[in-house]
């Protein structure tokens, strides 16, 4: 019988829309970490961004199935789309680990930026009880001090892996602003996202 556990890795994030960064990321930590499977988790209603205009669930699901279908080891969780009301990592993680092998190592991917507010978060004990924690940097990014993260919440300490991946200058938010500008999206999403992306009229408003 055999002793390996199936190892995934959660990429949470709006995804509004998923770029090529992201599956850059992905498969950076998948490789890294030796993980079996990534699972992309589009935000319902984030927090942090409950006041701003995020579109809707459906097409950034929508999005993300399209980008990652050509993967095997990617793989999309409506699991906040389909949520009601604001959405914290913390109950998803809950969710996850009720609906999966209590054997699955869990693996939340984060960047730098994010840890550095990771305390405030809802539960971050509870984040880093059910999970491993891999911390994505890249280059130029300012380092958070990974020793006070782990001051506040011991458990993380042996919990905890920084992976540095390429640095790519690609955001959701000017993939956003180059639709509104009638600009090429060519090699920033992938072609089923950019074709998804003119039917469905996004980001032209």
């Amino acid at each position: 019988m055999s002793n390996s556990r199936e190892k995934i890795g959660i990429l949470g994030g709006t995804f509004d829309p998923v770029h090529l960064g992201h599956l850059i990321i992905a498969e950076e930590v998948r490789s890294n970490v030796g993980l079996d499977k990534i699972l992309f988790v589009p935000a319902g209603v984030p927090w942090m961004r409950e006041n701003e205009g995020v579109s809707a669930g459906k097409h950034r699901l929508n999005m993300v199935d399209l980008a990652v279908k050509s993967n095997p080891h990617f793989q999309s969780s409506s699991i906040e789309i389909d949520r009601q009301g604001v959405t914290y990592t913390a109950d998803t993680l809950e969710t996850l680990r009720e609906d999966l092998d209590h054997e699955v190592e869990l693996s939340f991917i984060m960047g730098m930026d994010v840890l550095e507010k990771f305390h405030l978060w809802k539960s971050p004990e509870t984040v880093v009880e059910l999970c491993s924690l891999v911390i994505v940097n890249r280059p130029g990014n300012q380092a958070v001090d990974v020793n006070e993260v782990v001051k506040k919440y011991p458990e993380a300490g042996a919990k905890l892996r920084i992976i540095n991946v390429p640095r790519m200058e690609i955001s959701s938010s000017e993939i956003r602003e180059r639709v509104r500008q009638e600009k090429s999206l060519k090699y920033l999403v992938s072609e089923e996202v950019i074709e998804y992306i003119d039917q469905n009229n996004l980001y032209k408003g």
